[in-house]
């Protein structure tokens, strides 16, 4: 809102009326206190109750009535909002258990490279979400951007991690994204106008094209703006730069000492996680090897781990191995039901879904295959140039999104498809739907 222009438009109805500004206040049921900041622009954004109390009391006829409500909720640019460095993104909850090098290289493509849009992609719950923000804290500190932060998926005007989108700076700015993200996108040119910004779009998985559509023509009409994006899959908008993210690193087979363990990455989140429900566990030379092995089962994918760590209130380590071992996907999943990825079979499923033709052809190839193979492996027995070609684009987007692991072998690149993924395939065929009937768990063993 400009308040400076509302505050003169209620001043100059209230003259017209002869009201002095504790008259006003008194039928419209404000303070005086209130009525004041109203006039002189420093109460921003008024409810759309006291707008139309006001237009009441001051008996506006349509059109001036309509000429004030646009002054209250019009958006104006970010230098004359005072948006300036103090709009910070969301804070985590959590340390990040590392990605260091990830954000490293997100932050060096966008401060010093000078990348306008870049779109972070990768399984579900892979740890898109909370890489972005670590990487939006780190520009806000580092650089003295204001970032905005939005939701995509916001649902009745609440945030996924239970945060109210109205309580977010962009839903202060821009109310009519409590309602709808694709809204507050197409408002934000005139908010940002020239200003140096970053915006996070958080989750745009379920209406990529539109959201790419969108965000085109926004990063053409603010040429300071930097966008980051969270998806499954990339939006393909021009320029934009993609950067798969996999899971955590898992432990060798070979590694076996509870000290080293607790130096690889996704040992150690699952063992954080584990604390918050068996705060007297300890990683030693009894639980190491089943915690190790765990981590291979769900291979090092945040959500399974933390779902995994639930599991640990009732099982123990070698009982959750042989869940692991012969159901990963009920252990990946949270016996409570709670959270965004609590459905391992579920949210697997949509990636799957998504796939390619030859994308799924490959993964049945060499979903069956737990020993890493190369992209010639994938093409099949003698394949032809073209076929060659095909195989190694498939090959390249199973990596984007998220479903393969790279191995290092020398200088030939090797991959595995991941354990939890090869469960799936198990199960059902590749691209099958993820809809109510799919990914219901079935109790193993009397778990």
């Amino acid at each position: 809102m400009d308040g400076t222009q509302f505050g003169e438009l209620l001043r100059a109805h209230r003259n017209r009326r002869g009201l002095t500004q504790r008259q006003l206040a008194d039928l419209a049921t404000l303070s005086v206190r209130a009525v004041r900041n109203l006039e002189l622009g420093k109460a921003q954004r008024p409810r759309q109750e006291t707008v139309r109390l006001l237009s009441e009391v001051l008996r506006l006829n349509d059109s001036r009535r309509a000429e004030l409500e646009s002054a209250a909720y019009a958006p104006v640019p970010v230098g004359r909002r005072g948006i300036g460095e103090s709009v910070a993104p969301p804070a985590p909850t959590a340390p990040m258990v590392g990605r260091i090098a990830e954000l490293d290289g997100l932050m060096r493509m966008l401060t010093v490279d000078g990348h306008r849009s870049l779109s972070i992609v990768g399984l579900g719950g892979v740890g898109k979400t909370r890489l972005a923000l670590e990487l939006a804290g780190a520009v806000h500190a580092g650089c003295g951007w204001p970032v905005l932060w939005l939701p995509w998926q916001a649902l009745s005007g609440r945030e996924a991690g239970g945060r109210r989108l109205a309580d977010l700076p962009i839903g202060r700015l821009l109310p009519e994204a409590a309602e709808d993200p694709r809204r507050a996108l197409a408002a934000l040119g005139p908010l940002i106008g020239d200003a140096q910004l970053l915006l996070v779009i958080d989750g745009s998985d379920a209406d990529g094209e539109q959201a790419a559509a969108e965000l085109a023509g926004l990063l053409q009409r603010c040429p300071r703006l930097r966008v980051v994006v969270t998806s499954r899959a990339p939006l393909r908008t021009a320029g934009e730069q993609v950067v798969p993210l996999g899971p955590l690193a898992v432990p060798a087979e070979s590694v076996a000492g509870a000290a080293e363990l607790a130096r690889i990455d996704s040992v150690r989140l699952l063992v954080s996680h584990v604390h918050r429900f068996h705060p007297g566990f300890r990683l030693d030379a009894a639980t190491a090897p089943a915690v190790a092995a765990i981590c291979r089962r769900l291979d090092g994918v945040p959500s399974a781990l933390a779902h995994a760590a639930e599991w640990f209130l009732t099982e123990g380590p070698a009982d959750l191995l042989a869940l692991a071992t012969h159901s990963p996907l009920i252990l990946a999943s949270s016996p409570s039901g709670v959270g965004q990825h609590a459905d391992a079979r579920r949210h697997l499923g949509r990636s799957l879904a998504a796939l390619p033709e030859a994308g799924r052809r490959v993964l049945e190839r060499m979903g069956g295959r737990a020993e890493p193979w190369t992209v010639a492996e994938a093409a099949g027995p003698a394949p032809d140039p073209a076929g060659y070609a095909e195989a190694t684009r498939a090959v390249h987007g199973l990596l984007v999104h998220g479903l393969l692991r790279e191995t290092a072998d020398g200088l030939r690149r090797r991959f595995t498809v991941l354990n939890l993924v090869r469960a799936l395939t198990a199960e059902r065929p590749v691209g099958a739907g993820a809809g109510p009937g799919a990914g219901v768990p079935v109790p193993v063993g009397g778990v």
